[in-house]
């Protein structure tokens, strides 16, 4: 079994019947939140998704952490992250996916995004009050209208509102991060962004910090002290987390062994990834394996 990776096209084509609008180059998608088979599986989404959740609840998991998305919740998340539903009654709500490159030619301030990111990282589910989230409905509502209407300009101005009302809400509702991040450096800011950026494309194939020092022309050493500086945490502690997860994520959800996971991973052997895995969490890939077939 390989994740399977979900671009916007393909939602498309499976929310095609109901009230979903896009548009036709695949990039934008909204849609009611009701048919949810596609993510009976972990599947990797190829979007930044936002879903407001109007009734009902949902069991997912995101990046193998699990939420229930209840009435008045507001869920965020990233291209590349795996989604799995493991549940959903009497749901209600709707969705917004935008592909990443969209979403970049919208401008969108990179403070706010890095705020938002680290705090999605934390915790991809946050609860607004009922008013609130009857505010942000006629967004969607109106984007369908105009993504129907196929008016260019009048769509990229609603989803720039959206976004920044979406950023707004998790500043205010589910993160202190912002207020913490204020002070600091606009250079720290920009080279976190471009870390996390060659981080996602990266981290499967590239360990080294020096590997994205030099995208960055910068030493390693000031490349780390500047993602310090703006998240609090190094570049190789950024670096780890993201290897780690991925391994966590085919152990978890494939049947890959344990040699084909060191490879995918680019370990130049099994016993090198045992190793560096066991020095992260505490246990060897084997026993992680074990653990989750008792649960």
């Amino acid at each position: 079994m390989e994740f399977d990776t979900i671009p916007i096209s393909e939602l498309i084509q499976h929310h095609a019947h109901n009230e979903a609008a896009y548009l036709q180059n695949g990039r934008v998608l909204v849609t009611p939140v009701d048919k949810m088979e596609l993510f009976s599986q972990p599947v990797r989404l190829n979007a930044i998704t936002v879903l407001i959740c109007l009734q009902g609840q949902i069991r997912c998991s995101i990046n193998l952490q699990k939420y229930i998305i209840r009435e008045n919740d507001l869920l965020l998340c990233f291209s590349s992250d795996i989604v799995q539903i493991h549940h959903a009654e009497e749901v209600d709500g709707y969705a917004l996916l935008l592909s990443s490159d969209y979403l970049d030619e919208l401008q969108i301030e990179l403070k706010l995004r890095s705020d938002t990111y680290m705090s999605v990282r934390n915790n991809a589910v946050i609860q607004l009050p009922h008013n609130e989230i009857i505010e942000l409905k006629p967004y969607f509502t109106l984007l369908q209208k105009y993504l129907r209407k196929n008016n260019p300009h009048v769509i990229k101005g609603l989803i720039q509102a959206i976004s920044y009302t979406i950023i707004s809400l998790r500043q205010e509702y589910g993160s202190e991060t912002a207020l913490e991040n204020e002070a600091k450096e606009p250079r720290a800011q920009q080279i976190f962004d471009k870390f996390i950026y060659l981080l996602d494309i990266y981290h499967k194939k590239e360990r080294c910090l020096k590997f994205y020092a030099d995208k960055m022309a910068l030493t390693p050493k000031y490349m780390s002290l500047m993602v310090r500086n703006f998240s609090g945490r190094n570049a190789l502690e950024w670096l780890n987390e993201y290897v780690v997860l991925e391994a966590k994520l085919m152990l978890n959800y494939t049947n890959m062994t344990i040699q084909e996971i060191s490879y995918r991973l680019n370990f130049p052997t099994q016993s090198s990834f045992g190793k560096y895995f066991k020095q992260q969490i505490g246990i060897s890939p084997k026993q992680y394996r074990m653990n989750i077939s008792k649960l």
